[in-house]
């Protein structure tokens, strides 16, 4: 049977996720007018984000599309 639960690991990078989520939610007009800081940008890319769902021999983490769903 197919479990469409988190594991612990994806509960951890969605908590992760969740937090940056709410760090750039808090800046918003600031990243509007001046665009992303290089800090969250730095954030978002050392987590995967913009990659999640690219297999590792494509340059990604090789996290799966259910993660990258759940992430997204």
């Amino acid at each position: 049977m197919i479990s469409f639960a988190p594991t612990d690991d994806q509960k951890l990078m969605i908590d992760a996720s969740q937090k940056l989520a709410k760090t750039l939610a808090a800046r918003i007009r600031d990243t509007e007018k001046s665009g992303l800081s290089e800090e969250l940008r730095a954030a978002a890319q050392e987590m995967g984000l913009g990659v999640a769902h690219l297999p590792e021999s494509a340059g990604g983490p090789g996290l799966g599309l259910v993660t990258a769903v759940l992430l997204e």
